[in-house]
Order: C-alpha cells, then structure tokens, then sequence
C-alpha cells in the first residue's frame, strides 16, 4: 500500500478485522464517520462485504422494505410520522441476524435516530428486577402471536406481508 495514500476504508476493515470484532464484542456497535469515500449505497455495500459475515436474505420481515444494491436494503418505508417499536431484527424467522449495519445517504432535516438496545442487557435488567417471571419464561418459554392485516400498509412501519 502507498504510504501517502490512505487506505480505504474497505481495505482498512479488511486488514482490521479482527480487532473490528473484537471492539465489537467488548462495545456492541462501532461508528465510522467522516468517510468519502462512503458516498453511496453501492459504497456501503462494498465496507458490509468487506466484514466477511453470512448474508441472511431479506425474508418474511415485517417492514415494508425495497432492496436498493447487493446487501442494502431501505430501513423502513413508512411515513416519516410512524414510530418504530422497538424489535428485535427478524426475530420471527428461524434464523435471524447476529450483526446489523445502518447506513445515512440523505440525511433527513429532523428525526431519523435509530435507537439500538442490546437485547442481552435487556435481559441481565429483567433478571435482576423479576426473577421469578425471568425464570418462569426460561422454563416455558414464550410465543407471540402477531395478527396481521390481509394486505401490505405501507402506512405502517410493521405493514409488509412477505410472508404470504
């Protein structure tokens, strides 16, 4: 590599990796700014391949969602003034993902945050206030039943019927 020219940021994850993932593991989310040469979907799509993981299809998600290149897809296509619960990403299918990346082409005017909870640490709270229904869903599990409506609302940011 030319010592005058920096790398880029998908060979810098490339030679990074492992203490990428290490940073990852200790802090659950790591933040690039300020990147150029991340100008575009197709950018982004280049620094996500550039981690190597397992690509999990866009499959039976409940938002209304239009893939734009390779791994990106839109967040969420529902009105600006729908809420967004908080979730766990594709839960509901058999195998859902371990790592999320979040990506901003066109910064919106207001709004826009993502909040992100580590479903772990959600987890280690209710332990610690309510033993005892921690330790009840532990030994019966649970099941959720999402009723959903007969066609696609793109109002809704959990309007997409995929799974038909």
């Amino acid at each position: 590599m030319d010592s005058h020219n920096p790398p880029s940021l998908t060979e810098a994850i490339k030679d990074q990796r492992p203490w990428l993932d290490s940073l990852l593991h200790k802090h659950g989310s790591i933040l690039f700014r300020g990147f150029d040469s991340l100008a575009t979907s197709s950018d982004f799509n280049d620094v996500v391949e550039a981690f190597g993981y397992k690509e999990l299809p866009y499959i039976g998600g409940a938002a209304p969602r239009t893939n734009v290149v390779g791994r990106v897809f839109t967040a969420n296509e529902s009105p600006p003034d729908q809420k967004i619960p908080f979730h766990h990403e594709m839960a509901q299918v058999p195998e859902y993902p371990s790592k999320l990346f979040f990506y901003c082409e066109i910064e919106p005017a207001s709004g826009g945050e993502t909040p992100i909870v580590l479903s772990h640490a959600v987890y280690d709270r209710m332990k610690e206030k309510y033993p005892d229904f921690v330790e009840k869903l532990e030994k019966h599990g649970l099941i959720y039943t999402r009723v959903l409506g007969e066609d696609d609302d793109p109002s809704s940011p959990i309007g997409n019927q995929m799974s038909k």
